[in-house]
């Protein structure tokens, strides 16, 4: 596997610096979203735009605001509408405020879809829209919260199947439960498929995911799935530890039809190990850029593959005037980020540039010595196998992790870190002393647990490892064509990181 070489990221900093004046205070900010009896309305996602960057959260909710700021307050849920729409107020410092959003009162929508022949329960697709909002549900039975007094369109749908009614509208009307039956009736027989995996021996090969259209079945080989005849289906097969032929195979089965197909399986060998930089910086320090520049002279004498770099930003030396530092929540605020909390993780304290190789803190930035440090890196056979998709979505970024515990990792603890950076940043104006403008892999997100970076894991041979996390960018801040994501197991007690694993195209 081919990992792109990665510029380094600068990092934190050291807010406890003597002689440093306290920032003013923040303002406290409660906010709620409630109908005209008081009642609170559940699953409201509130927004407080503060100059620069956004806050959200669920209703009701706490918000921390710095002092002389003006913050711009929203709430939404999907088909409700509310009073104020927004309202923008003017903080000073130390204020404790509250604000109250209102919208209307909510009834209970339920629906039943039932078999028209025997009257059992027939799990079904339904799709309420209101204007160019929609929500969509599943199951024999489904149950919403929608607002009173609005009219909605429903659609019912089952591949396979009539529905009776289809499409219709409907209005609430504040019944305790308003109740929609819709009545199904099969018209394509169901058909048995059965999957099935297998070596270059023929031996069987148990307990690998089998999807359809792409979507996890919840099935895994050797597997028996009913499906709905003369339709077409995609199936194929997942694993971390092995590679399937054909990758796909298109099925259209007749009706009663018994019918096996058979993927054959290559095991994947022992991956590359791939080594881990981490620059910490600021763009106050003076020897930073040239650290950065050793560090990549270093990484792109030794080869330049199965090697990543990112940068933390730390709050040292220059205090809350780094940007990378400073994201999201802007100064003062950013006191549990990924670029403080991994900065105290290894006791970064005043003495920057610092850059670790593996979780081995490098004595010398030269390029002589780092050489040195990946090259030992390098060395390291491979304990973990893995491999990490990044989805972006409209208001977040949703990483996949999965792999496979190829050999003994030793007595752990372990954690498994998952980290969103930015590919490439071009400040244009140097945003601190050091004269540094364009950066490169800055650290943006890293998955939190229980107040500290990672993820607690158990690593057993053989056994996988499956783990999804999503973060919300700033897009104000963030640019999204170059968000990439990474991910590495470390020991948090000895710093030691058995591997990494980085997009294909993340970084450069």
């Amino acid at each position: 596997m081919r990992f792109w070489t990665v510029i380094p990221l600068f990092l934190l900093m050291n807010f406890a610096f003597c002689g440093q004046e306290e920032p003013p205070q923040p303002n406290i900010l409660d906010v709620t979203a409630e109908t005209s009896s008081g009642e609170l309305i559940e699953s409201t996602t509130l927004t407080v735009d503060v100059d620069v960057y956004v806050m959200s959260d669920i209703a009701p909710a706490s918000f921390s605001i710095p002092a002389n700021r003006t913050a711009t307050i929203s709430a939404a849920r999907t088909f409700w509408s509310f009073t104020p729409a927004d309202t923008t107020i003017a903080l000073g410092e130390e204020q404790e405020l509250e604000l109250t959003f209102t919208g209307l009162d909510p009834d209970l929508l339920e629906i039943n879809c039932t078999d028209a022949e025997s009257g059992g329960a027939v799990p079904a697709e339904f799709t309420i829209t209101l204007a160019d909002e929609s929500v969509q549900l599943s199951g024999a039975t489904a149950q919403i919260e929608l607002p009173l007094t609005r009219t909605f369109s429903l659609h019912s749908e089952k591949l396979g199947w009539e529905l009776v009614p289809a499409d219709t509208t409907f209005t609430l009307d504040g019944a305790t439960t308003d109740i929609i039956n819709v009545r199904a009736t099969q018209v394509n027989a169901p058909a048995t498929l059965h999957v099935t995996a297998e070596d270059g021996s023929g031996a069987a090969i148990e307990g690998v995911q089998v999807l359809l259209n792409g979507e996890d079945t919840g099935e895994v080989t050797p597997a028996e799935l009913t499906l709905i005849s003369t339709y077409e289906y995609i199936v194929s097969l997942q694993s971390s530890s092995w590679d399937f032929t054909p990758a796909t195979q298109a099925v259209t089965l007749d009706p009663a039809a018994d019918e096996t197909i058979t993927f054959v399986g290559e095991e994947i060998g022992q991956t590359t190990h791939v080594v881990f930089l981490e620059d910490f910086s600021n763009v106050g320090c003076s020897g930073c850029p040239g650290a950065e520049a050793n560090m990549l002279e270093a990484m792109a004498a030794e080869g330049g593959e199965d090697m990543i770099a990112v940068a933390f930003h730390w709050n040292n030396p220059t205090q809350y005037t780094d940007p990378f530092f400073n994201y999201p929540h802007g100064p003062g605020l950013n006191l549990e980020g990924p670029n403080y909390l991994r900065g105290l993780f290894y006791a970064v304290g005043t003495s920057l540039p610092r850059i670790f190789i593996d979780g081995t803190p490098v004595g010398d930035v030269d390029v002589s010595t780092i050489r040195d440090g990946i090259q030992a890196a390098k060395a390291t056979a491979a304990t973990v196998n893995m491999a990490i998709t990044r989805t972006m979505e409209t208001d977040s970024v949703a990483v996949d992790v999965t792999g496979q515990v190829l050999a003994d990792p030793g007595p752990g603890p372990w954690r498994l870190y998952v980290v969103v950076y930015e590919s490439e940043i071009d400040t244009g104006t140097p945003p601190g002393s050091n004269g540094q403008s364009l950066f490169h892999n800055i650290v943006r997100h890293g998955n939190e647990h229980d107040g500290e970076l990672g993820e607690p894991v158990s690593l057993t041979v053989g056994e996988p490892i499956n783990f999804s996390v999503k973060f919300g960018p700033d897009y104000t801040k963030a640019e999204v064509s170059n968000l990439y994501a990474l991910a590495f197991i470390q020991n948090p007690d000895t710093k030691v990181i058995l591997d990494t694993v980085v997009e294909s195209n993340g970084g450069h």
